[in-house]
């Protein structure tokens, strides 16, 4: 690698690192297991965290002596689409979101 190259790449490294993530969008593909695209790739396994409000939740509550389950977050479905951070370098991708349509 010559100076002139060496330069560039150290330039390159610097804005990359100013960038802690990127802000992307994908469809869910699965939910159990968790798949999501975008663009061409499926993100899935160990490089995919997904937050708790993209979750399905419910909860159990008692009134009066009536005891129901209700759906307090309904979570993210097939087809919906998501807010996905990219780490910077790739190593990791956060699902967050779901972008209203």
């Amino acid at each position: 690698m010559n100076l002139v190259q060496a330069i560039k790449r150290c330039a390159q490294d610097a804005a990359e690192a100013a960038v802690p993530c990127d802000v992307m969008f994908g469809k869910v593909l699965s939910v159990e297991p968790w798949r999501i695209g975008v663009g061409e790739m499926e993100l899935e396994g160990d490089i995919l965290a997904v937050s708790k409000e993209l979750v399905e939740r419910t909860e159990t509550i008692t009134i009066e002596g009536h005891t129901r389950s209700i759906v307090v977050n309904e979570g993210a479905g097939v087809g919906d689409t998501v807010t996905v951070l990219r780490q910077s370098g790739g190593g990791g991708y956060l699902a967050f979101a779901v972008l209203e349509e």
